[in-house]
């Protein structure tokens, strides 16, 4: 929830004698460039200096547009009302920046709501006062239109995710529960894909929307396992088995044995399927009801309260992830919990990210021994269609865990650069290959070009270690937390990743239990 949500403290607007006014539009020429005397003294009349206190409310969403703001001081907060009452922060605007300017050019409503994170000072300038402005001094138009040019840009890329926002329902423990029951194993994936959709928007409310959170990125890595449990990947797996078995020696492999390891590829990637089915549940059941726990936890309060979040995280079990214990999401808890009341952006970025690498930690080692299993599963078939050949030579059984261990290694390491992926909106990210650059040649968000909190900086580093982005092995548990921990870092600041997986009648479909029909 955004700091000072319940606050309404209204804005101090100065009386406008003569003096103050011509200081205010002295001051104007920090935003929109140099002005002469004469169009300083035609807006004094058109523009005021005005006080916010922290928790104050600049103007409401809905309201009309007929005045735009200058921050000469503080931060605030635009705020989005969704339909069920909640506030969400969907931006900031700092000192040096302008606010509101595009109700008042446009002529239509404010979209969102802004409130003061801080005490802030502004400039407030009058309809008449800006067109008055842009008569006198064209030049200012060029500044208006570069900043409602980004302003555009970034809400193309977040609209999508807005209007879900607006309008999704906040999910229950029940459906929780009633979705990791669900038996079939697709229709398990598809309902928990939507799930881990709507928990990311439900962080939203506590986290604002400028961040995605982990289940965000978990939205999309579960909608790509989709495809290996509805077998979209047979068709590439089994003519690559054939490949395979036409190459190797006549000496090993007969054509009667050529046919099994098509058949035993079949079998594999059954078992395979199983597995990632099984990753998709366990991984659900353990996280999503934690934190639909926080959110609801922190509905109906509007201050920080150490005492309410160590009541939930003391009801997770404590220890190592790896004995069963729940130590890393405790920690994400806290580490979401503080970002939801922090005020200062760059912190409350880290702390997102900080909660986010915890529980991928917690979900990477929990299905480590599944990882291995699927992977390893089709090269262990291979063997066995020629391990009756092997042990007929002599020291037989050495050659044959020489030939298991060194084939599972190369084979892991050849599906991670060729076969793996991640489904996003905007195109498919190949696990094998580094990380895309952001625009400017940037690896980072500016938030997250560098990392000031210690425990992220450390959790971070262990890692990164300096070495490639891309994924060398999938079942090495360092080298899969290396890409997570870049591409969430990389990523946090991409709102495409909130739009929803699947099409508003497919959403239908999965809500009433059907396996949506085409390509999902």
């Amino acid at each position: 929830m955004p700091p000072h949500e319940g606050a309404s403290a209204p804005p101090h607007v100065d009386p406008t004698p003569t003096a103050a006014s011509l200081d205010a539009a002295r001051q104007l020429h920090a935003f929109t460039g140099p002005l002469d005397e004469e169009t300083i003294a035609a807006l004094a009349s058109t523009l005021q200096h005005v006080t916010l206190p922290a928790g104050g409310e600049l103007f409401r969403q809905g309201e009309p547009g007929d005045a735009v703001f200058f921050v000469a001081s503080g931060r605030l907060a635009a705020l989005v009302t969704r339909d069920d009452g909640q506030q969400v922060r969907i931006g900031e605007v700092g000192a040096g920046e302008s606010v509101g300017e595009m109700a008042l050019l446009s002529g239509q409503p404010r979209m969102a709501s802004v409130q003061a994170l801080e005490d802030s000072r502004l400039l407030r300038l009058s309809k008449a006062g800006y067109d008055t402005l842009v008569a006198r001094a064209p030049h200012t138009l060029a500044v208006f239109a570069r900043v409602m040019a980004e302003r555009l840009a970034r809400s193309a890329r977040a609209r999508q995710a807005l209007s879900a926002i607006r309008s999704t329902s906040t999910v229950t423990l029940q459906e929780c529960a009633a979705a990791v029951a669900t038996p079939d194993p697709v229709m398990l994936n598809l309902t928990i894909t939507q799930l881990y959709h709507r928990i990311a928007l439900d962080l939203t409310v506590l986290l604002g929307a400028q961040d995605v959170n982990w289940f965000g990125f978990a939205c999309r890595a579960s909608k790509t396992a989709g495809s290996a449990i509805r077998g979209e990947d047979v068709p590439i797996l089994r003519p690559t088995a054939r490949f395979v078995a036409r190459r190797l020696p006549d000496a090993l492999v007969s054509r009667l044995q050529a046919w099994r390891i098509v058949r035993h590829a079949d079998a594999a990637l059954a078992a395979v399927t199983t597995r990632i089915a099984e990753g998709n549940r366990l991984i659900f059941s353990e996280i999503g009801p934690v934190f639909v726990r926080l959110v609801s936890l922190c509905a109906d309060h509007h201050a920080h309260d150490p005492a309410r979040i160590e009541a939930l995280v003391a009801t997770l079990t404590p220890g190592r992830a790896e004995d069963g214990g729940q130590d890393l999401l405790r920690d994400a808890a806290r580490a979401y919990y503080d970002a939801a009341f922090e005020p200062h952006p760059k912190k409350r970025a880290e702390l997102i990210l900080l909660g986010s690498l915890k529980i991928g930690l917690h979900e990477q080692i929990r299905v480590d021994p599944l990882i291995d299993e699927a992977l390893d599963r089709p090269m262990l078939e291979l063997v066995a269609v020629v391990a009756p050949w092997l042990s007929r030579l002599p020291r037989g059984w050495r050659i044959e865990e020489r030939v298991r261990h060194s084939a599972c290694r190369r084979a892991r390491r050849l599906v991670t650069a060729r076969l793996m992926r991640i489904r996003l909106p905007y195109g498919d990210l190949r696990l094998g290959d580094d990380l895309p650059e952001l625009p400017a040649r940037r690896r980072f968000p500016d938030l997250l070009a560098s990392l000031e909190l210690p425990e992220l900086a450390a959790t971070f580093a262990r890692f990164d270690r300096g070495l490639p982005t891309r994924a060398i092995d999938w079942s090495d548990l360092d080298d899969r937390m290396r890409y997570i921990a870049n591409f969430f870092r990389s990523r946090q600041k991409s709102l495409e990743i909130f739009e929803p997986p699947f099409l508003f009648a497919q959403q239908a479909e999965i809500l009433g239990g059907r396996v949506p029909q085409g390509p999902l």
